[in-house]
């Protein structure tokens, strides 16, 4: 085959890789040994499938894009995947033999080392132009391989007539490949970068909303329940997977219904008093505050933020009845009935006398109470 075919085919190769890590999107996960190795293996196939798609092969000096695929992953993946990628190439290129046997493995490990050196002290400087960086860093990766000639065991005209020949297309295309490839993979990075963080934020808003001392629910424009935390789901005693796209137009409580259909209208609306879990029976006492959700101008639903007042209810009902009823009879003492005398009297008097009589307070009804 033609030098030209055989560059087609290796970029062919070269960008479906790029293509397929952006794609998979695991590029993340090289913290992990085993997947580092894992790639190591996969990026050396690749380079022995690329020595099988070489130019001048008759001579025993060939030629192939192995050296763009082994810069940039070196310049972009993990050091055990570098060093098993290495590895496995160079066996391989060992395997194959040939006069250019010995510029062929020292080709391998030297171009890995420059992107290993370009991945830890330039790549993270660099902030600006990334593209015309990348193909300088190609151009460099492959002035190196040029001069990994004159290891070969042949005459200097040899490796002179062998460079002037493949000079062209090695510093112009090959740097071209490796902007292109570290490109495309440098904008799968960003992309996983982002997925990551965005996740790690849904994360901590997750944690924060399942935190909440209040129960709180999101619905649409239906009336279907689309998240709680999990304190609503406690204040409920139901489980999630029964509470989620639950339509809150079956809730037979009348006053709630009235409270949804306002806020399905856009309106802000409360609850409060008893309410009977749909889903467990439990009755509690709630205060609930529901508000509309806009986008754009358009309703598309609402959040509430609901409250168990149960225990601080019942705790205000007790302290009334230790303040206003008799230990022993348990009928209602003299404060409870000055409280109603007072409280019968604001209901039918002027706000003038009612200010009058409020100040007076018990001393009235002790001045007066013997007659």
């Amino acid at each position: 085959m033609s030098l030209i075919v055989i560059l087609i085919l290796n970029g062919v190769v070269l960008f479906a890789i790029a293509a397929m890590n952006s794609v998979w999107g695991k590029k993340s996960v090289l913290r992990n040994l085993n997947i580092q190795l894992v790639y190591g293996v996969f990026f050396g196939l690749v380079t022995m499938l690329l020595m099988n798609l070489a130019w001048g092969t008759e001579t025993g000096v060939f030629y192939d894009s192995r050296t763009v695929l082994i810069s940039v992953v070196a310049a972009t993946y993990g050091g055990y995947t570098t060093l098993v990628m290495v590895i496995l190439s160079s066996l391989y290129r060992l395997i194959l033999g040939g006069v250019g046997t010995l510029a062929g493995i020292v080709t391998i490990p030297a171009n890995a080392g420059i992107g290993v050196i370009f991945n830890f002290n330039i790549r993270d400087k660099i902030k600006k132009y990334k593209f015309f960086w990348y193909l300088v860093f190609g151009l460099v990766v492959h002035i190196f391989m040029l001069l990994y000639h004159f290891t070969l065991p042949l005459d200097l005209e040899f490796i002179l007539n062998r460079i002037k020949l493949i000079a062209p297309s090695v510093l112009t295309l090959y740097p071209l490949f490796v902007a292109i490839l570290f490109s495309i993979i440098d904008s799968g990075d960003q992309k996983i970068i982002s997925m990551e963080k965005l996740a790690e934020r849904e994360e901590q808003y997750r944690l924060l909303f399942n935190s909440l001392h209040s129960g709180v629910i999101n619905f649409d424009m239906n009336g279907i329940i689309i998240t709680s935390n999990d304190r609503f789901l406690e204040i409920m005693n139901a489980p999630r997977e029964a509470m989620i796209d639950l339509d809150m137009h079956q809730i037979p409580n009348e006053k709630f219904q009235l409270v949804l259909k306002e806020v399905l209208e856009g309106k802000h609306s409360t609850y409060l008093g008893d309410y009977q879990s749909y889903l467990s029976g439990r009755e509690m006492k709630l205060d609930c505050v529901f508000t509309p959700i806009y986008k754009n101008g358009v309703l598309q639903g609402g959040v509430g933020i609901i409250d168990d007042i149960t225990e601080s209810e019942t705790l205000k009902e007790t302290m009334h009845d230790i303040l206003n009823r008799d230990s022993l009879t348990g009928l209602f003492n003299r404060k409870a009935f000055e409280e109603d005398i007072l409280s019968n009297m604001f209901d039918k008097m002027s706000p003038s006398k009612a200010f009058i009589i409020n100040n007076a307070g018990p001393t009235l009804f002790r001045s007066v109470g013997p007659a």
